[in-house]
């Protein structure tokens, strides 16, 4: 932990801050960063399995503040913020592509967010299938709403049947394939495994 992290929390936004005890960090990104890109806003907050919030922030010297309600929730933010996959490498090999070029010179410094579990990333990848954004995420939301749970873990989405999928706005062969992934295996253990072990599981 930082020991300057008093620093940080003057400058962490007044509405971010929680009224309960909080665990924090101060975290030194790998290579160029800009969360107010990526999250849009002067903080990041998302909520984290359990009914915890995280929040982040970027100081003036380039370091994010983390908040959460654990120690567990701030390692799970740093995850969920890509704080230590360094893009710079992509951004210089294709700074002068004569297709993305002007994105990767604009867009230096951002990275995907992730979200909490891999659960409710195969839920909103499913969703997002080949519809408009917003489509994606109101059935994302209703489903959310069947599981009861803000982050969707992997055991409320089972116990989901492919007939109350589609009443949330899944078409009946994504409804079916969701169903298959999250009962299929414990998805969690795919977040530590490279891409062609996800894809062959999947």
């Amino acid at each position: 932990r930082e020991a300057g992290i008093d620093a940080a929390h003057a400058r962490a936004p007044a509405d971010a801050i929680p009224s309960v005890p909080v665990a924090e960090d101060v975290v030194t990104p790998s290579g160029p960063y800009r969360l107010r890109l990526m999250a849009r806003s002067s903080h990041w907050t998302a909520p984290l399995p359990g009914g915890d919030t995280a929040v982040a922030w970027q100081r003036p010297d380039g370091r994010v503040g983390i908040r959460a309600g654990s120690e567990d929730g701030v390692a799970q933010a740093r995850f969920m913020l890509a704080l230590d996959d360094d893009t710079a490498e992509f951004h210089r090999r294709f700074a002068r592509d004569p297709l993305i070029g002007a994105s990767a010179r604009a867009l230096a410094g951002y990275r995907p967010l992730r979200l909490a579990t891999v659960a409710h990333a195969a839920l909103r990848a499913v969703a997002g299938q080949l519809v408009e954004s917003s489509l994606a995420r109101s059935i994302e939301r209703s489903v959310l709403r069947a599981c009861g749970e803000r982050v969707a873990s992997q055991g409320a989405l089972s116990r989901l049947s492919p007939a109350e999928l589609r009443r949330c706005g899944l078409a009946t062969h994504r409804a079916t394939t969701l169903v298959r992934l999250v009962r299929g295996g414990d998805l969690e253990r795919l977040r530590c495994h490279p891409t062609s072990t996800v894809r062959a599981h999947l």
